[in-house]
C-alpha cells in the first residue's frame, strides 16, 4: 500500500547525550550566569561571585543535561506506551492497510501496518495478502501500539491479535516485504532475519522470479509514459 510505514528513530544503543539544542539552551543560560559575574568583576565584586558559584551552576546543568537525556532515552525506546489502544477490526483496504474502531473514542481509525509493504493491486500475491490479514484479524479486538502519523494523516501501528503481531506475521509467510527506508524499531531486525527465511524457502512472494517490490511497483506508475 502506498505511504510511509515509518514511525519511531532508528533502535541504536543511545549514548547519554541531550539533543544539540537542548544542550545549547542550557550552555546559553550558564553563559549568561557567567557573563553577569565578569560584570561585577572590574567594580572589585568579585565575593559576590564566587568560583563556587560557578561550579554550582555547573552542577545544575549537568542535572538537567541528565534528565532531559533519560526522558528523551525513554522516549527512544518506548516511543508508543502512551499511544496504545484497542478496537475491532471493521475493515480491510489490502495486505498492510486496515480499519479499526476505537472502543474509546468510537470512531473509525485507518491502521498503516509499521514497517512493512505488501505487494500493490495488481502485482502477484495482492489478494493473497489481503486475505491473510483479513483472517488473523478481521471482526477481531486488536491491539493497536501508534509508532507515527504517515503523510496522508493515517495511524501507523503495530497490529497485535490474540498476541501475534500482524505485521511479523505477514513478513514470516512471505507476503510483505520489510520496508527498510521506515522500518528503524529493534525489532525491524528480527524481521529483516524472517524475511531471509522466507525467501531461502521461496515462500509467497518470494516464489515469485519477476517479483517487484511495491515501493518501485508504485515509482514505475507514477513516472510519464509508464505502463
Amino acid at each position: 500500500m502506498e505511504g510511509d510505514a515509518g514511525g519511531c528513530k532508528k533502535g541504536q544503543k543511545t549514548k547519554w547525550r541531550c539533543h544539540p539544542l537542548i544542550c545549547t539552551f542550557l550552555k546559553f543560560n550558564l553563559a549568561l550566569h557567567m557573563v553577569s559575574c565578569q560584570r561585577l568583576l572590574p567594580y572589585g565584586i568579585l565575593p559576590l561571585c564566587p568560583r563556587t558559584t560557578w561550579q554550582k551552576g555547573r552542577s545544575i546543568v549537568k542535572r538537567k543535561i541528565l534528565s532531559l537525556t533519560l526522558f528523551l532515552s525513554f522516549l527512544l525506546y518506548f516511543p508508543c506506551l502512551s499511544w496504545a489502544w484497542s478496537g475491532e477490526v471493521v475493515g480491510i483496504t489490502d495486505g498492510d492497510t486496515i480499519t479499526v474502531l476505537n472502543s474509546k473514542t468510537l470512531k473509525d481509525v485507518k491502521i498503516r501496518l509499521y514497517g512493512i509493504d505488501t505487494p500493490e493491486r495488481g502485482q502477484a500475491f495482492s489478494k493473497k495478502a489481503r486475505q491473510f490479514t483479513s483472517k488473523l484479524v478481521y471482526g477481531k479486538v486488536v491491539e493497536v501500539k501508534v509508532m507515527a502519523t504517515d503523510r496522508y494523516g493515517r495511524t501507523v501501528a503495530m497490529i497485535y491479535a490474540d498476541r501475534t503481531l500482524l505485521n511479523e506475521e505477514l513478513v514470516k509467510a512471505g507476503l510483505a516485504w520489510v520496508y527498510w527506508k521506515y522500518c528503524h524499531h529493534p525489532i525491524c531486525e528480527t524481521w529483516k532475519g524472517l524475511q531471509m527465511g522466507a525467501r531461502m524457502d521461496k515462500r509467497g512472494l518470494w516464489s515469485d522470479p519477476n517479483r517487484i517490490p511495491p515501493w518501485e511497483f508504485r515509482r514505475k506508475k507514477r513516472k510519464p509514459g509508464a505502463l
